[in-house]
């Protein structure tokens, strides 16, 4: 995709983004999420052929098997989570193999705060809700991430999750609204979650900033080792220096000359870890001056 570049003198770059997750990371958040109830009385199965989405199953009652992501099924188990990128073909189902008398299939465009029920007589056995985000189109030809799951989430992600799905099964006005920032709040903890490091939850904030705040996210990501200034920054987020420093830091959690450094230290790192440059050399690639500078960084962050 392409990247913001801050001058016409410089060329944008080409290379990905050292965050595995940035795809979704720069999402502008759920649309809103959708439930679908069944009964306890046959086996059930919804089939998503892969869409522009990103999505996040969440099995609010009973279990359910994934198939179409590993060679053997992926169970959710009630309360358990998966968190998916875009355009992966899969099947959600109580049982598999699945019949097709008992599949129900989705085109691509999941729906926007919906409830599917397929319960009889009020008696629900599972109960599926699914929050979709809108992300944007990777590089063409680019293979899908590949995908977390989230066992046992901590118990004030259960809580938002039950909340979403309550205000989405009986919403009243303006609860569509709610349940869609709950969302946004749901994806930011499994990306913090998944990211692994806490260093590294800082870049997944980017989808709660304001646009601005975003837009210089996304230039830092998408050249990591240019020197960036304040000034360059605040002009791609198009607000006074100090505004912009101030957003900043109230978005992201550490001040933006620290941020500068953390991911350059985070590439770096990742240099290294592929065991195919010394050291000097991965901090030269980083945007370090030498090798020194470099571990001088590692002891000021504490990383």
């Amino acid at each position: 995709m392409p990247f913001f570049s801050a001058s016409k003198h410089r060329v944008a770059p080409t290379h990905a983004p050292s965050d595995p997750l940035s795809d979704v990371a720069r999402a502008s958040g759920a649309r809103s999420a959708y439930v679908e109830q069944w009964s306890f009385t046959g086996p059930w199965g919804v089939r998503y052929p892969g869409s522009a989405h990103a999505v996040v199953h969440c099995m609010v009652k009973g279990s359910a098997l994934v198939e179409g992501l590993q060679d053997a099924p992926v169970r959710i188990p009630e309360g358990g989570m998966l968190l998916l990128p875009r355009d992966v073909p899969h099947t959600v189902a109580s049982r598999l193999p699945i019949d097709d008398g008992h599949l129900v299939e989705h085109d691509g465009e999941l729906p926007d705060g919906t409830v599917h029920n397929y319960a009889t007589g009020g008696q629900v056995d599972a109960r599926l809700m699914t929050l979709p985000f809108d992300v944007p189109a990777s590089e063409a030809g680019a293979a899908p991430v590949g995908h977390a799951l989230v066992e046992a989430p901590e118990a004030d992600v259960l809580e938002i999750v039950l909340l979403t799905s309550k205000l989405v099964l009986m919403p009243g006005v303006g609860d569509r609204y709610v349940a869609a920032r709950l969302a946004e709040a749901i994806l930011g903890k499994l990306l913090m979650r998944t990211a692994g490091a806490a260093d590294d939850r800082f870049g997944l904030f980017g989808m709660f900033a304001s646009l601005g705040v975003r837009s210089a996210l996304k230039a830092i990501e998408g050249d990591p080792v240019y020197n960036w200034t304040v000034g360059e920054l605040a002009e791609l987020a198009g607000v006074p220096r100090s505004a912009f420093k101030a957003e900043f830091r109230s978005t992201v959690g550490v001040p933006l000359t620290e941020y500068l450094q953390l991911r350059r230290v985070r590439r770096c790192q990742a240099l290294l870890s592929d065991g195919m440059l010394a050291m000097s050399d991965a901090a030269e690639k980083a945007g370090f001056r030498s090798r020194s500078s470099f571990m001088a960084a590692v002891r000021r962050l504490g990383r």
